[in-house]
């Protein structure tokens, strides 16, 4: 898919299984937007995987980006 995330995932009806971005959506859009809409996407038990550079305080966004997923899936 070569859109726009945030529009896409809103417009969007599909479900999906697996969300992923290596370099994309996750590293260049605001978290605050995109995984909310990411969470409501996902299939249950789905994964979201995405990969990008290590950075210092690194795992720490990890951690928060994996507690806004869960929130957002369980709002």
């Amino acid at each position: 898919m070569h859109a726009d995330a945030v529009e896409y995932l809103s417009c969007t009806p599909t479900v999906f299984d697996a969300v992923y971005s290596v370099w994309g959506a996750v590293w260049f859009t605001d978290p605050d937007r995109l995984l909310p809409l990411i969470a409501r996407r996902l299939a249950p038990g789905g994964v979201l995987a995405f990969a990008h550079l290590g950075l210092p305080g690194g795992r720490q966004l990890l951690i928060e980006a994996a507690a806004a997923v869960h929130a957002a899936a369980l709002a």
